[in-house]
């Protein structure tokens, strides 16, 4: 688990290259948002002319430490959960949020940079097994199952509590997150500045073709 005080520091993110935008651009799903102004396909076929334009505005956007209100407005589409709910229901429904993007790939720049700093230097709970690599519920399950071994070999009795939260997303505190960022993952200056645009004054609407 992380410490109290984070003794090492993430002032700023790096720029990108051209090449770095074109890996990103061929693991990037051919999915659009209807706010973008040229469908996805095309800016990925467009190659390395794309990647030039898209990669100085990434760091543009990365030194300004904001994110843009238009990258921020989310196109929301309600998908039933499973065949045969009612869909009188609203809780029938999971809300599926499309971002420009833009949007997106500045995202996946930030949380590659984002996760190898909080991987080199050690940040990452030992015990986190979601949103990780090589990381999943099976990784989870066998800590546990290893745990409970451990301990019956040593005469001692487990128990095991189980919290499942209904959209646990919405749940997390912004300004308390921003504040574990700053003391205890040590993301300050432009960096912080970024995540802090990036959390607030979103918008979203639903997609009245769906």
């Amino acid at each position: 688990m992380a410490p109290d005080r984070c003794s090492t520091s993430l002032s700023s993110y790096n720029h990108v290259t051209t090449e770095d935008i074109e890996r990103l651009l061929k693991r990037c799903p051919n999915k659009q948002c209807a706010l973008d102004p040229v469908p996805t396909w095309l800016v990925k076929a467009a190659g390395s002319t794309m990647a030039t334009i898209l990669a100085k505005l990434v760091n543009a956007l990365l030194d300004s430490a904001v994110f843009p209100s238009s990258t921020k407005h989310a196109i929301v589409t309600p998908i039933v959960k499973k065949p045969g709910m009612d869909l009188s229901s609203l809780s029938s429904y999971r809300p599926i949020s499309n971002f420009p993007f833009v949007s997106e790939l500045l995202e996946r720049v930030v949380a590659h940079q984002l996760t190898t700093y909080l991987n080199t230097n050690h940040l990452m709970s030992t015990h986190q097994s979601a949103y990780r690599r090589h990381h999943s519920t099976e990784t989870t399950l066998l800590c546990i199952c290893n745990d409970a071994l451990l301990a019956a070999d040593c005469g001692m009795v487990t128990l095991v509590i189980l919290l499942d939260l209904s959209a646990g997303f919405d749940t997390v505190q912004h300004t308390t997150l921003l504040d574990i960022f700053q003391t205890k993952v040590g993301i300050i200056g432009t960096a912080l500045n970024w995540h802090k645009t990036y959390l607030f004054e979103r918008l979203e609407r639903q997609n009245l073709m769906s």
